[in-house]
């Protein structure tokens, strides 16, 4: 129930409400329930109040990869790529293993950054998530967001099964690149192979 009303909070930015059911939360002892203390970080790191979502992540006295999948989304939700990193590497140091999430949530928060992206491309294929439809489109699209367009066609081309959000990518980079007439004829391929745009 408590996890629940809390993502209620957090989708309003309700941070008000959110503090009152804290303190209820530690009233009735969940204080120590790990879901509960992931969604108390998450309504304080997205209502944008730091002390309190650092605060309850540092009483914790065992994180999952939920808890620092939540800390690096709310640093890219704000847009802060160096924390967002710091926290994914602090992650790796305590040998917590990161996931899709986690990998997907670092990928959009390095966009722009290529030397941290080919680093965070190799461990995905050390860990075996390169095989994974959504974090190779996220590969795409931060190797071209780095102007390493030719990575990120190398990528698309490697896909088994282009989904639409692969195409997707693919055009929307050829279009910021000023590639139009590309970005046109991969619409056009992608139209003959009977993917349908969204």
């Amino acid at each position: 129930s408590f996890c629940n009303v809390l993502l209620c909070c957090t989708n309003q930015l309700d941070i008000g409400f959110g503090r009152i059911l804290h303190i209820q939360i530690l009233l009735y002892g969940y204080d120590m329930d790990l879901y509960v203390n992931n969604a108390l970080i998450n309504l304080y790191g997205k209502c944008g109040d730091a002390d309190g979502e650092n605060c309850v992540f540092q009483s914790l006295s065992v994180c999952d990869v939920v808890s620092w999948n939540t800390m690096i989304t709310i640093r890219t939700w704000h847009g802060n790529v160096e924390d967002a990193l710091q926290i994914f590497y602090q992650m790796k140091s305590e040998a917590v293993m990161p996931d899709k999430v986690t990998f997907l949530s670092i990928l959009e928060a390095i966009q722009g950054v290529l030397t941290e992206g080919k680093r965070i491309d190799a461990m995905i294929m050390h860990s075996g998530f390169r095989s994974q439809d959504a974090i190779v489109t996220a590969l795409i699209f931060m190797y071209g967001k780095c102007e390493s367009l030719g990575a990120a066609q190398r990528l698309f081309d490697e896909l088994l099964e282009k989904t639409n959000a692969a195409w997707n990518a693919m055009i929307s980079l050829r279009t910021q690149q000023g590639q139009g007439l590309d970005a046109l004829q991969m619409f056009d391929e992608m139209l003959q192979i009977s993917v349908i745009p969204s």
